[in-house]
């Protein structure tokens, strides 16, 4: 039989602070070894800002939480496309971005809508032009379609057109006008406006019986949007909680999570998934009379970069951008041990761990494996 301790500290929740990539995959990963999990979160997080690429180091661990929040990894680079006309590689895409290796050497059509913000046959000039669709022989044509309802959507911001776009009315009449477009195509790229809860881009394709899909998206796009949509309904399934709050600090004996508004949470683990300097989860403030970096919650924890423990930002013995370079912005993080270990039963993942590696696939690894240790704690 346990002890009375043990069998405590197994009911108490793995709380997560932060509900991007890594926040997402902690929680997942906890959940799945049979932890209840609560996910501490205020604001919008990296995932709700991402293009709908991939990038970062591919792993195994990622596969499940990667096709749950609609994602797809490579095992190798592959090209896609972006809004602004650049082929670029990555190592995974949303389901909804057009995977360009399927059409290598084809042609594609890209969907002319008369949006404002979607010059098409700019577009398709500019992707025809790039190192990768010469290499290949691939093509691009501009296809106009006459498929606004009415002239605002010329304007809708690509979430609200995205969502209009859902209708399954418009989905059919915009699937006839491009198999009666007159132009030979293989495959179709269009803007990021495919859906935000409905898989406009698949349900296109099983229409057109070729590949459908869309350019990355600009930050605040609906690739954000639906790992949004994604991270809800598996939270619901899942029945991991979901608390719309700021956390301040982490404290120990008991382990606690304070809150700015509410009672301290009591845990049996907490994962920090707050992102790094460029997500605000590392923060300038003053320590000592001197500007120096901290964490955007108090805890029992330290800061490093490049391995070495970080003090101050300007002085004889602190960091100098002058040496280390202004990319020492990226590695700055929470100090951990192998595992993510910051703390006694506080781990620390994504880009809030400090020098690891940075990218989407990068976060889902890190917070799988944060996640899975911080279950075990108490058992």
């Amino acid at each position: 039989m346990r002890e009375h301790g043990a069998q405590a500290a197994e009911e108490l929740p793995v709380l997560v602070v932060g509900a991007g990539f890594a926040g997402v995959a902690a929680a997942f990963a906890a959940r799945r070894a049979g932890a209840r999990v609560r996910v501490v979160s205020a604001g919008a997080g990296a995932s709700e800002l991402y293009s709908g690429l991939l990038d970062g180091a591919p792993s195994p661990a990622i596969a499940e939480v990667a096709s749950a929040l609609g994602l797809v990894p490579y095992r190798s680079p592959r090209a896609v496309a972006t809004r602004e006309g650049l082929v670029r590689t990555a190592l995974g895409r949303d389901r909804a971005v057009l995977d360009l290796e399927a059409l290598s050497g084809r042609t594609i059509a890209v969907v002319d809508l008369a949006r404002d913000d979607f010059d098409a046959a700019l577009l398709a000039k500019s992707l025809e032009a790039s190192a990768w669709a010469r290499s290949t022989r691939t093509t691009f044509r501009p296809v106009p379609v006459a498929a606004l309802e009415r002239g605002a959507e010329r304007r809708f911001p690509p979430y609200d057109f995205a969502r209009a776009l859902e209708n399954p009315e418009r989905v059919r009449e915009l699937a006839t006008q491009l198999s009666t477009a007159g132009v030979h195509a293989d495959g179709f790229l269009l803007g990021p406006w495919l859906g935000i809860e409905q898989p406009v881009a698949e349900q296109l394709a099983r229409r057109l019986a070729r590949p459908v899909g869309e350019t990355a998206s600009g930050p605040g796009g609906a690739a954000g949007a639906r790992v949004a949509v994604r991270r809800r309904e598996r939270f619901t399934r899942l029945e991991i909680e979901h608390l719309a709050q700021r956390a301040v600090a982490v404290e120990l004996s008991p382990l606690r999570l304070a809150r700015e508004h509410g009672e301290a949470l009591l845990a049996r683990a907490v994962v920090l998934a707050i992102g790094g300097a460029t997500g605000g989860g590392i923060v300038l403030g003053e320590r000592g009379g001197q500007r120096a970096f901290r964490a955007s919650l108090a805890g029992p924890f330290e800061l490093e970069l490049d391995g070495e423990v970080l003090d101050a930002v300007s002085s004889m013995a602190g960091l100098s951008f002058h040496r280390a370079g202004i990319g020492a912005l990226e590695r700055v993080g929470i100090r951990t041990d192998a595992l993510g270990r910051a703390a006694s039963a506080v781990f620390a993942c994504g880009d809030a761990r400090g020098s690891a590696p940075r990218g989407v696939l990068a976060a889902l690894a890190s917070g799988v494996q944060a996640g899975s240790t911080a279950a075990r704690v108490g058992q």
